[in-house]
């Protein structure tokens, strides 16, 4: 699902950039007068980043799971006689 969201978000910030170089899309969105194109680059360049970020995080890892202790048998012969954290 944020590969999709990524994808749609970065497409928006790209539509963005090219609004005030393309005069055909510019046109075709509803732009209130007086907001200068400066604005529209910035952020198409700043939504690109964010939609490239959610596609290239791949989840990572959690945030408990480095604080999470493992625990590890203890054998005596075949018998488990107790369990050790590591």
């Amino acid at each position: 699902m944020k590969k999709v969201l990524g994808y749609i978000i970065s497409l928006v910030g790209v539509l963005g950039v090219a609004a005030p170089l393309v005069p055909q899309i510019y046109e075709k969105i509803p732009v209130p007068e007086g907001i200068p194109d400066l604005y529209f680059t910035i952020g198409g360049v700043v939504l690109v980043a964010v939609g490239l970020a959610l596609l290239v995080n791949r989840g990572g890892r959690k945030v408990g799971a480095s604080t999470k202790k493992r625990e590890v048998p203890i054998y005596e012969g075949k018998d488990v006689v107790g369990y050790r954290r590591q």
